[in-house]
């Protein structure tokens, strides 16, 4: 869906356009900034990526920081399913890729997680008082005391069924990626690229660092270039092949999901607007026992996901690369998602 809106919106603009030539600037490229969420990140994502591959032999080297708030409280009535959280999430994601041909390069990524109690908390609160739009999390929050500032519970019928008991740290899973462009821009087509990964179970899934099992994504990246700008497109899916709350009646079916965004450069600088998006992660079994409680409140426990990337980059000498970026969920379910996202990404090549 990703790439066919990218193709729609490029088959839309005046033919003029088709004739300039393409760009190769690497400022171009979209924020790779996945959707953050605690019951997400224990599952692979694809990070929104253009369709280029690597030249053979060169390699990359990138580290991508991103600092996440989440927030939500307990619903009231309870509901079958419930969630208490508040923490923020420090990731930080490790990545080498190296070019084994022009056409086809290979990769592996390694996160590093730190669960703790924030340091968005009072800039989030203060932006919020002063357009006097103070969420309710926020006030509960503000009045809560200082030993109640780290939670993480999910429950079901009122019983904790996972809970994380105080701030964590430690390694995610390990991952091997492949891309392989198939078709390069020409004319009004935009290029595409097949990418595909295996996620190994490296991270203890008892601390939310991992799944506890192997995950595999399948995808598709597209992009059209224009000497100044871009407009590009993902579309995804992952297959998990475990699932860490199965006991509670929670399966996990393959998620998709995707973004569509665009870049344009200016002097020095490039700006980057992205829309990224992922179905949920759990459903509810078939075969369960009944609850005494209501369900409707697990889509938002555990519902579909739609994020907004506002973000720059710019060149770091002759081979590195920095981008900066802000991310808000738009669907505002901030017990499925992150409210606030900060990333700072920098990557460097070999030649």
């Amino acid at each position: 869906m990703a790439a066919t809106l990218v193709w729609l919106a490029v088959l839309c603009l005046p033919p003029a356009a088709a004739a300039e030539q393409p760009s190769s600037d690497r400022r171009l490229e979209p924020v790779p900034l996945r959707t953050v969420s605690p019951l997400r990140l224990i599952f692979f994502q694809l990070a929104p990526e253009g369709a280029g591959t690597l030249r053979h032999g060169e390699s990359v080297f990138g580290v991508d920081l991103s600092e996440s708030n989440v927030l939500h409280i307990r619903n009231l009535p309870p509901s079958e399913f419930d969630a208490e959280i508040n923490l923020e999430i420090t990731r930080v994601n490790l990545r080498y890729r190296r070019g084994l041909s022009d056409k086809l390069d290979l990769g592996v990524e390694l996160p590093l997680y730190q669960y703790h109690t924030g340091l968005l908390d009072g800039s989030i609160r203060s932006v919020e008082d002063s357009l006097g739009d103070l969420k309710v999390q926020r006030a509960f929050e503000r009045e809560s005391p200082a030993n109640a500032l780290f939670r993480f519970q999910l429950k079901r019928d009122g019983e904790t069924f996972f809970e994380l008991p105080g701030p964590r740290s430690g390694l995610g899973d390990l991952a091997i990626t492949l891309k392989r462009i198939v078709l390069a821009q020409s004319g009004r087509r935009p290029a595409f690229a097949w990418r595909a990964a295996l996620e190994l179970p490296t991270g203890d899934k008892d601390y939310l660092m991992g799944s506890g099992d192997v995950d595999v994504s399948v995808g598709v990246a597209s992009d059209y270039r224009w000497p100044r700008w871009a407009v590009h497109g993902n579309l995804n899916a992952t297959f998990p092949f475990g699932g860490p709350f199965e006991d509670v009646g929670l399966n996990t079916p393959p998620m998709i999901s995707g973004h569509v965004g665009g870049a344009y450069r200016l002097s020095t600088w490039a700006l980057h607007f992205q829309l990224a998006g992922t179905t949920k992660p759990f459903e509810l079994a078939r075969v369960r026992e009944p609850s005494p409680l209501p369900s409707d409140s697990f889509e938002n426990f555990g519902g579909s996901i739609i994020d907004g990337t506002l973000g720059a980059s710019r060149p770091l000498g002759s081979r590195g690369q920095l981008w900066l970026a802000i991310v808000e969920d738009v669907l505002n379910s901030t017990n499925a998602a992150s409210d606030v996202s900060l990333l700072v990404s920098v990557i460097q090549r070999s030649r």
